[in-house]
């Protein structure tokens, strides 16, 4: 016998005696039929096999999980706290419509970029736009709800 076909058979035999252990420590569940045209759909919606889409499944429960305690934590008050101080802060410059209010817009938002580490300058060119009349409020409120969004999607995935 070729000692290259020797070494080959040798590694088919380890793999399909490794397999036949694998098969012994494997572990099975029963589902209901409705429980498992659930999972199929999921499976098939995220391109996986069965037994990866339990996984996954698994893996998105508990990100959720972490997202739902972050709500349990001083973070999202902090975020909210900081959210609520700029929208004030933009309500003022709405109604006023001053430099001395725009400056104070942006040096909260220099501090909310600083402390969360994402880029406010858009909130900055459509606050002084609003000023010199190139923006109107329905362009401040939108910019000012997707920096908040923002602000709360970094502290939710603990990425600040």
């Amino acid at each position: 016998m070729n000692p290259d076909t020797w070494v080959a058979n040798e590694t088919l035999l380890y793999s399909i005696e490794d397999a036949k252990i694998r098969a012994k420590q494997r572990k099975h569940i029963a589902l209901q039929p409705e429980d498992y045209e659930i999972l199929t759909k999921f499976a098939k919606e995220k391109g996986l096999q069965l037994t990866k889409a339990v996984m996954r499944a698994i893996s998105d429960s508990k990100k959720l999980d972490d997202i739902k305690n972050a709500f349990h934590d001083s973070r999202i008050d902090i975020a909210l706290w900081y959210y609520e101080k700029l929208c004030f802060s933009v309500q003022a410059l709405k109604i006023f419509k001053s430099e001395c209010q725009l400056k104070r817009v942006k040096k909260l938002l220099k501090q909310v970029e600083e402390r969360y580490n994402i880029d406010t300058k858009l909130m900055s060119e459509v606050s002084e736009a609003f000023i010199k009349g190139d923006a109107d409020i329905v362009t401040v409120n939108e910019t000012l709800k997707e920096l908040g969004k923002t602000i709360l999607r970094r502290v939710m995935l603990n990425e600040c």
